[in-house]
């Protein structure tokens, strides 16, 4: 009877066990770098896909930091949303196995977010090649340090190709000191190493930056063939042989956005004319003041301008500061503290109608957030002057309350998708995890010399318990950008990061784009972007920065999608009853399987056991 059960059990979970090997899995390795060690390794990725609610379950042999944590959930959702597939009723089982004491960093977020894409679309992956590279906003593969070490950590597992970040120094390795950081030639490193004869390894000293080219190509290195690729866009097609690409027409700015930036523009503009006005026509035409002058410029330049309408709105924006500094300075001390008593009273007038108001779209979050910053700022600096009774402060309280007001006019334009509170809330606490990984990866890579905190990540805790969730998101963004432009400019010569510059701009071109084609018009992203490239010519680095706020404000949208409108793959149709009825289904036939092949073998024992005649003595 014990072995009938035992055969009984086993037979039962190899029904049971092949039932759960229908859920969609697979595996990638991923590179590594030995923590205080020049040696690269390899670990393995597994992930496997069921139908549940959307949790994102991570384990490792060996334990593993909190950042690679982060930077799972982040591939987990970008390569969702690449593949336009709610994810909402499934559940990601990721699994790390490596031989390292620790495993930690973001560099495998690529990796994780390409085989997250697989196991979705039911593809097989690449077998000859390996990745290495964090996911960044937009979908661009972010440098990552080690190169050389897990380069021949891939040549030494096996495999003949190795795709590392387009963003990635190829002709110098990042290596840092007490006194900052130096770079050092590769060709110490690999010896003749790059064969192919398009690639040119600098020949400059180590003190001074080599130019780096950031276009897509492919090169020898010790025998391994290697590839630096730019976008996930790459990424996806070369590893899965396929392109998720959907080519989108260049958008067209909506009307309604048009027709307010054109409003705000005029109404900025109009205050500059009306502190002209003030102060005398005659004044602002003649006077040499280094503040007039100054806001002469701005003031001409943005009517110079025609369809740019946030750039107008920013040049009369800082003419209507240089002229009001002026102004100020002649107001008397009591006319000074009696306007400071004035705009104080207007900028809470303005933040009670604004918190009154209902946060429905994610447009509304846009523009709140646009408001309520500006709201802060003036605030801060009414506080400045009463503490200092510094004339420019007040300045600075009046035009940026003046600059809110004018912008609460987007209140009216209602696109992008539904937003609530416990929404709102989710967002702004993935968005400071996706801020803190970044600081933290820059601050390992930098060993110390660039903080883990940042002003802007403080504000955004701190507008997290206070429950201002939309500002939350705000600040957290802007901290996740200044992080990655300080990262590209540490990693990129000036060549390097103009060339980026550029190509980042289609990145963003394309996201507004598609989010267009949704019904989402991103207005602080379009804003920034289209600012960013006025100012290039002029402030590059103002510019760069711009740039990188704008491509975080225009994938907010990952935090708050609109319907997907891919059709599930394979088992992930079938809900979570539908499963426990299969699996009870498998089960039971099982038993019944496992209960007629227990009796035919007890029969055929029994027969083999019995005689088949007696013997004579027997007789």
């Amino acid at each position: 009877m014990n072995k009938r059960f035992v055969v009984f059990v086993i037979l039962s979970l190899f029904l049971l066990s092949s039932s759960l090997a229908l859920f969609p899995q697979d595996s990638i390795t991923l590179l590594t770098v030995a923590p205080d060690s020049d040696s690269g390794g390899t670990a393995t990725l597994s992930l496997t896909v069921r139908p549940g609610n959307g949790a994102v379950f991570f384990d490792s042999t060996p334990l593993t930091e909190i950042d690679t944590q982060i930077a799972t959930r982040f591939a987990q959702q970008f390569a969702c949303s690449y593949y336009d597939y709610d994810c909402s009723k499934l559940d990601f089982f990721y699994v790390i196995n490596a031989d390292s004491s620790i495993v930690g960093g973001p560099s495998a977020g690529a990796a994780t977010a390409l085989l997250t894409l697989a196991v979705l679309a039911d593809l097989p992956l690449k077998e000859t090649a390996v990745i290495t590279g964090t996911m960044t906003s937009g979908g661009i593969i972010g440098p990552v340090a080690g190169i050389k070490e897990k380069v021949r950590a891939a040549k030494a597992a096996g495999f003949s190709e190795v795709v590392i970040p387009g963003l990635a120094n190829i002709s110098s390795s990042l290596e840092f000191t007490d006194d900052g950081y130096v770079f050092v030639n590769m060709s110490d490193v690999f010896p003749s190493s790059f064969r192919n004869e398009s690639e040119h390894v600098s020949s400059e000293s180590s003190s001074s930056l080599p130019s780096i080219s950031l276009v897509p190509s492919s090169f020898m290195v010790e025998g391994m063939l290697v590839h630096r690729m730019l976008t996930f866009d790459e990424v996806a097609e070369f590893f899965l042989s396929t392109s998720f690409v959907s080519p989108i027409e260049s958008y067209e700015l909506p009307e309604r956005y048009v027709s307010l930036m054109k409003n705000i523009s005029q109404g900025m503009c109009s205050r500059v004319d009306q502190i002209v006005a003030q102060v005398g026509e005659e004044v602002f035409s003649s006077s040499t003041d280094p503040m007039v002058n100054a806001s002469r410029s701005f003031y001409f330049d943005a009517k110079n301008r025609t369809d740019d309408y946030y750039s107008i709105a920013s040049l009369c924006y800082s003419a209507s500061l240089k002229l009001r500094s002026f102004q100020l300075r002649n107001f008397s001390y009591d006319g000074r503290n009696r306007l400071a008593r004035e705009v104080s009273a207007s900028i809470d007038e303005l933040e009670e109608k604004v918190l009154a108001l209902p946060i429905t779209t994610l447009s509304d979050v846009e523009t709140y957030n646009i408001v309520s910053e500006r709201i802060l700022e003036s605030r801060e600096y009414v506080a400045l002057f009463e503490e200092t009774n510094n004339s420019d402060f007040l300045a600075l309280g009046i035009e940026r309350y003046n600059s809110g007001l004018v912008w609460s006019r987007f209140f009216l334009f209602d696109n992008g998708p539904a937003v609530d509170a416990s929404k709102l809330r989710l967002a702004c606490v993935e968005k400071i995890a996706d801020a803190d990984l970044r600081l933290n990866y820059l601050y390992t890579i930098s060993r110390g010399l660039v903080p883990p905190e940042s002003s802007q990540l403080t504000a955004a805790r701190e507008e997290y318990s206070l429950e201002h969730y939309p500002l939350c998101i705000f600040h957290a963004s802007q901290a996740k950008a200044d992080a990655d432009a300080l990262l590209y400019s540490i990693m990129l010569s000036e060549s390097g990061l103009r060339e980026f510059f550029a190509i980042r701009t289609g990145v963003i071109d394309h996201l507004i784009a598609e989010q267009s084609a949704k019904g989402y018009f991103p207005i602080l992203g379009y804003s920034y972007h289209e600012y960013a490239q006025v100012l290039e010519t002029s402030d590059f680095a103002s510019a760069f920065l711009f740039g990188e706020y704008a491509l975080e404000l225009s994938f907010l949208e990952e935090y708050f999608p609109f319907q997907r409108s891919r059709e599930p793959p394979r088992f992930f149709s079938l809900d979570t009853h539908s499963l426990r009825y299969v699996f009870v289904s498998l089960f039971f036939l099982g038993f019944i399987v496992s209960q007629g092949l227990v009796f035919l073998l007890f029969k055929r024992r029994v027969k083999q056991s019995s005689p088949k005649g007696r013997s004579r003595s027997e007789k």
